[in-house]
This record gives C-alpha cells, structure tokens and sequence, in this order.
C-alpha cells in the first residue's frame, strides 16, 4: 500500500489553486478598472453639465429696442448678466416673430463681430424682409432664439405712428 502513495503526484492540486486564486484576482482587477473608468467618465460627463447650467444661470441678455428699417430688424441687446457672451455666429440664431419662426437671410451688427461683455451693449441686424412693426396700440413680439437654447422675447409696442423703433 504505501508503494501505491509514493507515485501519486500532490503538485497538481496546488497548481489548480494557484490558476483559480490568479484568475480571481485578474477578474477583480478588470471589474475594477471598468468601474473606475466608468465612474471618471460619469463624474466628467456631470461636471461639464453643472458648468453649462451655471453659465447658462449667469447668463442675462435682454432686448433693449427694436428697429426696422427697409426690411431689417436691429435688435440693441444688452449684457444684464454676469458673464460675457459670445459672439452671434449666422446659422446659430433664429427669430420668431408673433410665434412665427422666420429665417434671416443673414445677420450683421457688433453683436457678430467680438463678444459681449457684462453691462455691454450691440446691435444685431437681422436681413429677412420682414415689414413694419405693430400699428400703435398693437404688440408685436419677437423672440431671438441663440444656438445655446437662450431664448430673448421682447413685446414691441411703438408710442407713435412716425416711430421706426419701439
């Protein structure tokens, strides 16, 4: 009987406990790698959103005055917020007048040219055709939708008859 002990081999079993304890670690190595790196990307991807809504918050403009003038509406837009902006770029901005979208054939003013600083002011001229502002007594309003999602709205209503702003 103990012939039969001496041939048997005992490496085998230690070999396979070695491969299994490997495999396992490699295995908790590569789940936690991929959590990590999935947890950066979501911090990264969060903190990019938080950025963007706080610009977004500090972000005020408002239409000071309305113009027309052979077609063209120029808005005189000012910086009531707390961050700059930049420039209005063509293809970045529709107009909405009475709820009605219209498309600028293009877009000109200091508002295209650099970017508007805090308590700044520029005008934005819009080329479309568009004719007239409301008789007196009516409201017309318009809506200056920029490619960040801002939106500015301004009810122009005119004083007199010979106004060609309001």
């Amino acid at each position: 009987m103990s012939d039969k002990n001496v041939n048997r081999k005992g490496i085998t079993p230690v070999i396979a406990i070695v491969l299994l304890l490997m495999m396992t670690v490699a295995a908790a190595g590569l789940a936690y790698e991929f959590i990590m790196d999935m947890s950066a990307k979501q911090t990264e991807a969060i903190g990019e959103q938080v950025s963007a809504q706080s610009d977004k918050m500090r972000t005020n403009l408002q239409i000071l005055q309305v113009q027309n003038g052979s077609g063209n509406l120029t808005f005189m837009i000012k910086n009531v917020g707390s961050l700059a902006v930049g420039k209005i770029v063509e293809g970045d901005i529709n107009v909405k007048v009475d709820g009605e979208m219209i498309t600028p054939d293009s877009i000109g003013g200091d508002c295209t040219g650099s970017s508007l600083e805090v308590k700044s002011t520029c005008d934005l001229m819009i080329e479309h055709g568009y004719m007239g502002l409301p008789a007196v007594g009516e409201t017309t309003t318009f809506e200056i939708i920029l490619g960040n999602g801002y939106v500015l709205a301004y009810g122009c209503n005119r004083a007199s008859s010979t106004d060609a702003f309001c």
